[in-house]
């Protein structure tokens, strides 16, 4: 049914160009046949001049008509599971945070981790993903930053397992931890993957 609708809405789009190119030649057409009344009027020069712009102005339009008809649309920016060009190239770092989450979960479940479910994306609760692991449930946050993470994302792992009535936290991230980070976790028994154990989970998901 949604691959009926898309195809759907990929023929409507193209109706709706086709339409708008065909109006624009239309307005194209009366413009020059108003501008080409009205050539008595001018000298010769003029003439001559308007004459070269009425000519070379459809070869234009014509142009940008086959050339945008025949471009390609630009893909989605999309990262395929390459471990060595990830770490090597750090291309987790370009990854907004929506797509770092789905990037994880992906990184989990090739890790051993079943039934990996994003949670939605507004009112989280301080949870991105619910996995299981051993028949123990676990609550994860995503952090895809540039500095490294403070207190508040342990803080809200914590607050988020209670929601979500799991065993364990996780806080992964492509970075690493404050000291204070890392002192609130251990007293909270919260887990802190960072950088060196993201890459770690990326090298052994090569096998899977």
């Amino acid at each position: 049914m949604k691959q009926h609708a898309a195809y759907l809405g990929k023929k409507n789009k193209k109706k709706t160009k086709i339409t708008l190119w065909l109006c624009g030649i239309i307005f194209l057409f009366f413009w020059e046949y108003g501008l080409y009344q009205q050539m008595s009027t001018h000298t010769k020069i003029d003439q001559y001049i308007l004459s070269i712009f009425l000519i070379i102005l459809p070869i234009i339009i014509t142009a940008f008509i086959i050339y945008f008809s025949l471009k390609k649309p630009k893909k989605k920016r999309t990262y395929k599971h390459n471990p060595e060009k990830l770490i090597r190239k750090n291309l987790y770092d370009k990854m907004d945070g929506h797509t770092f989450e789905y990037y994880c979960a992906e990184l989990l479940r090739k890790n051993g981790y079943r039934n990996v479910e994003v949670t939605k994306a507004s009112g989280d609760q301080g949870i991105d993903i619910i996995a299981y692991k051993n028949g123990v449930k676990y609550g994860i946050q995503c952090k895809c930053y540039s500095s490294n993470i403070g207190n508040k994302a342990v803080q809200e792992v914590f607050a988020g397992i209670k929601f979500y009535d799991c065993k364990v936290g996780i806080v992964m991230t492509n970075r690493y931890y404050t000291a204070s980070a890392k002192e609130l976790a251990a007293k909270n028994g919260i887990i802190l993957y960072d950088r060196d154990k993201l890459n770690d989970l990326i090298y052994k998901s090569k096998k899977k």
